[in-house]
């Protein structure tokens, strides 16, 4: 497993590639939260030449849902697209699924 100031430093070289601000991402994590950081902007940068995929819309009342191609490890096991979310399912709690909503992961149900 990767130090923590390895994964700030991926962090923040991917987080520059991306052109998001060094002031926009958290950096302020536990290791295991910081992976996460780094696997999302991963993500970010290696689908950031790809066409964004068309919005649907979601047939669940719940709060949140999981974005169209999306899956998300939570407590209640893997989540997939359209799947209702909450804070609570995730270990992180309202933090964490903010960060999910800015990734493009979990989407607002409206």
């Amino acid at each position: 497993m990767s130090s923590n100031n390895e994964l700030k430093k991926q962090a923040i070289e991917l987080s520059n590639l991306l052109e998001i601000p060094e002031n926009e991402i958290d950096l302020d994590q536990d290791n295991d939260g910081l992976v996460e950081l780094v696997t999302d902007l991963s993500d970010k940068l290696a689908n950031a030449d790809k066409p964004e995929a068309p919005k649907v819309q979601p047939a669940s009342k719940a709060p949140y849902v999981i974005a169209p191609g999306k899956a998300v490890t939570s407590k209640r096991g893997v989540l997939g697209e359209g799947d209702a979310c909450e804070a609570d399912n995730f270990a992180g709690g309202e933090d964490t699924l903010k960060n999910l909503v800015k990734n493009g992961f979990v989407i607002k149900n409206k």
